[in-house]
């Protein structure tokens, strides 16, 4: 069985790789229906300055309320595909953690948007979609 891990931030890019994903699984393209599918938001850290008043209680249902809500159309696409899925939340670097998370979870391959949602005007390519390429030994699909 394949895995895969599909990075998303709520960015229309990464609604996009969803959405190629469930094509590519629907049209027995590069995925077919034996596959893994492990859906991933990570929250950076938030700055200390913010963070050192909070309890890690309060810490952690923030970041996973912000997954949660990076996640709502991604999950929501997947699940009206009928594809089944995993959803991951993790705090970090985004780009060291998906590479990471892939590595951890085992996954053959990672779709990512090439933009995310801290998209950078004038940028060719988002800052994270290149950070996972340059990290990652597994075959990175960037989509636009």
């Amino acid at each position: 069985m394949q895995t895969v891990l599909i990075a998303g931030d709520g960015s229309a890019h990464a609604d996009r790789a969803v959405a190629y994903l469930i094509g590519q699984i629907q049209q027995g393209g590069l995925l077919s229906d034996a596959c893994a599918v492990h859906l991933l938001n990570v929250q950076p850290h938030l700055p200390s300055r913010i963070s050192q008043g909070m309890s890690a209680e309060d810490l952690h249902t923030y970041y996973q309320g912000q997954s949660n809500d990076a996640l709502m159309a991604a999950v929501a696409q997947l699940q009206q595909a009928g594809i089944g899925f995993t959803a991951h939340s993790r705090v970090g670097a985004p780009g060291a953690s998906i590479v990471a998370c892939a590595k951890e979870l085992d996954c053959q391959s990672i779709i990512i948007g090439s933009h995310g949602a801290g998209l950078t005007l004038g940028s060719l390519l988002g800052s994270v979609a290149s950070e996972v390429v340059r990290l990652s030994e597994l075959p990175v699909t960037l989509v636009k």
